[in-house]
């Protein structure tokens, strides 16, 4: 996983909050060049909470658009899964504001992208990371390769999102950022890995406390984006420091 690329992608404007989910997994399954993604469709639509054809729509915009490329196409078997890449220049472009996005849920337009039109030619030629001395993400923070350590989500009761697994880990964590300041949530690691999604129609309280979290912790780019779309991207139910929140909020519907 590349925790750098997924922070990257956390600053892409998306015109829909799908198409940020299924690209911050491909990034999870990606190494820092981009490349080495090869999930199942069915695996993309289990941990983006949407369906198959929601996912393939998507892939097939992102390859429209120049994001996403395919560099070995699978067989017929359930684990012969195409292989494919992400444009690292162009998210990187679109992150900075370089070049702009445009939109719907089945379309995506780049504009102002001056940069290699794909990054496929030169991973091939060099060889995944172990070939490559060149750094595609060189200056972007976050720290890449497996993350230690991490705790593992709560599930969610019946009705609420279940945290799902990455496939290099057991442990959950997030893409979160660092702010400006430099704060971090007590007890939290760097860089945890989101797991689930919080709505706020379905868990409102949740919800909120993320937000809270996010407004802290976080950056301004993430609690845009959650506000717009109402959900929440986090790796837990509650943030750390809420569980005796969570308790009161339990005992006062009791009463």
């Amino acid at each position: 996983m590349s925790i750098r690329l997924m922070s990257v992608v956390w600053e892409v404007p998306f015109p829909t909050a799908t198409q940020m989910l299924i690209c911050l997994k491909l990034a999870d399954y990606a190494n820092d060049h981009g490349g080495s993604i090869f999930p199942a469709n069915s695996t993309l639509a289990d941990k983006a909470r949407c369906s198959e054809s929601t996912v393939k729509v998507t892939i097939k915009a992102l390859r429209a658009c120049g994001l996403l490329y395919l560099v070995r196409a699978g067989g017929n078997g359930p684990r012969d899964t195409n292989e494919w890449m992400l444009n690292v220049p162009m998210l990187k472009a679109l992150a900075d504001g370089t070049a702009t996005m445009s939109g719907c849920s089945d379309t995506l337009e780049i504009d102002g992208f001056e940069g290699e039109v794909s990054n496929v030619q030169d991973y091939e030629n060099k060889g995944s990371e172990k070939g490559s001395k060149t750094d595609p993400l060189s200056g972007v923070r976050g720290q890449s390769g497996e993350l230690r350590g991490q705790p593992t989500g709560a599930k969610g009761s019946a009705g609420k999102p279940q945290s799902t697994n990455n496939h290099h880990l057991d442990s959950s964590g997030a893409p979160k950022r660092a702010s400006d300041k430099g704060a971090r949530a007590p007890g939290a690691q760097a860089n945890p890995r989101p797991s689930q999604m919080i709505a706020k129609a379905d868990c409102p309280s949740e919800y909120e406390a993320w937000l809270e979290h996010y407004r802290k912790y976080g950056t301004k780019g993430q609690v845009k984006f959650f506000e717009d779309h109402g959900q929440v991207l986090a790796p837990t139910m509650w943030p750390p420091g809420h569980e005796g929140k969570r308790g009161k909020m339990a005992a006062a519907g009791a009463d």
